[in-house]
């Protein structure tokens, strides 16, 4: 089981999501990619992402409603595509230019916000692909070899997950994305053992059954734990060491409200991260 490298238009949307700070379970900023970005891209695209990306998170952090532009990652199939669109205002794309015509009338309806991702992305898309070709295709090859065998390995025990859509994503560092059909990760520090980790819990994301989000992330959480058990020792092992690592106050607060977990047993869980699986699967 070889995840493949993601095409270029993903890469660029989690490239520029990681430059901005928005705070929440869904952030990906990453203050590593930001100083990581700064080597690659020129001094002027460099300093233009980051100022785009400060404003964006602001705006973010003031108004929920642009939760909207993580659906930036559906909008396209190919970096192609989206530079026939990039010279113009966003309001001005048509459905039949793009890949999920639901996800570009959300994007319009933000109004300025969305006007500001789609330029930054539009500004960056010729100098990110140059970097793509030399930088994050090479990390693809060589993080696809080490991130495999970890893979098959919980293919052999996770139902299903032999057949799921496993893609690189050089911006996702130790995190990942559930999109429908797909599992995003992201493979760094030569920890490739946790990047499977993170596609499974990505993949328990994409299964889940649920449609909230407490819903659906507790589900992932406790079927992960129960999977990973019967896991070979070295993902085991990165298992708990990922989940001992998460903050889940927030989540379990949650959980406990909507009844899916009782409320000593969830103060456990957040308060004893060193047998937080343990908990989660028993």
């Amino acid at each position: 089981m070889r995840p493949e490298v993601a095409d270029e238009f993903t890469q660029l949307v989690a490239f520029v999501l990681a430059h901005v700070p928005r705070a929440g379970p869904g952030d990906l900023f990453d203050r590593r990619l930001v100083v990581w970005s700064a080597t690659v891209l020129s001094v002027a695209a460099h300093e233009r992402l980051v100022a785009d990306g400060e404003l964006l998170g602001a705006l973010w952090r003031a108004d929920a409603r642009l939760d909207a532009l993580e659906g930036l990652l559906l909008l396209h199939r190919s970096a192609g595509a989206f530079r026939a669109t990039a010279g113009r205002a966003l309001a001005e794309v048509e459905p039949a230019e793009v890949a999920e015509p639901a996800v570009l009338r959300a994007l319009q309806r933000l109004g300025p916000p969305g006007e500001l991702m789609h330029a930054a992305l539009g500004l960056l898309v010729d100098e990110f692909l140059e970097v793509c070709a030399r930088r994050i295709a090479p990390w693809g090859h060589e993080a696809a070899g080490a991130v495999a065998p970890w893979l098959a390995a919980l293919a052999e025990v996770v139902p299903g997950f032999g057949a799921a859509r496993v893609e690189l994503v050089r911006a996702l560092g130790r995190r990942g994305r559930a999109l429908p059909g797909r599992v995003l990760i992201g493979c760094v520090d030569n920890d490739a053992a946790t990047s499977a980790i993170v596609a499974l819990h990505e993949y328990a994301v994409c299964t889940s059954g649920q449609v909230d989000y407490v819903g659906m992330e507790w589900d992932a959480l406790t079927r992960g734990a129960r999977w990973a058990a019967a896991a070979p020792t070295v993902l085991r092992e990165a298992h708990a060491r990922w989940v001992a690592g998460l903050e889940l106050t927030g989540l379990v607060d949650g959980a406990v409200r909507a009844g899916l977990v009782a409320p000593d047993r969830g103060a456990r869980v957040v308060q004893e991260p060193a047998v937080r699986a343990e908990l989660l699967r028993s």
